[in-house]
């Protein structure tokens, strides 16, 4: 089961739901945040990151983001990029 939040604005009083994950779609969203990053879509350094060793991974979860400016909130991909400690560790895996 995934996680959601209600939230209320204490300016307007609106009421919001958030339900932030991905749950079974996982697999899907990730393989198209990989593709996004190897084609720069994120930028040229993040492109040259995942592109320059074998095996890095991204996060592909998405997190509540808040503006510490005006308080608007957003729902976006985490997409931290990870690169294993021992390469040859994975690869007899």
């Amino acid at each position: 089961m995934g996680r959601g939040y209600g939230f209320k604005c204490t300016k307007c009083k609106n009421e919001y739901s958030v339900m932030p994950g991905i749950g079974m779609m996982y697999p899907q969203v990730y393989q198209e945040a990989i593709k996004d990053i190897e084609n720069g879509n994120y930028g040229a350094q993040w492109q040259q990151l995942i592109n320059s060793e074998e095996y890095v991974a991204v996060n592909a979860e998405r997190y509540i983001y808040i503006c510490s400016n005006c308080k608007h909130w957003k729902l976006e991909l985490n997409l931290s990029l990870y690169r294993p400690k021992d390469v040859k560790a994975i690869r007899t895996k």
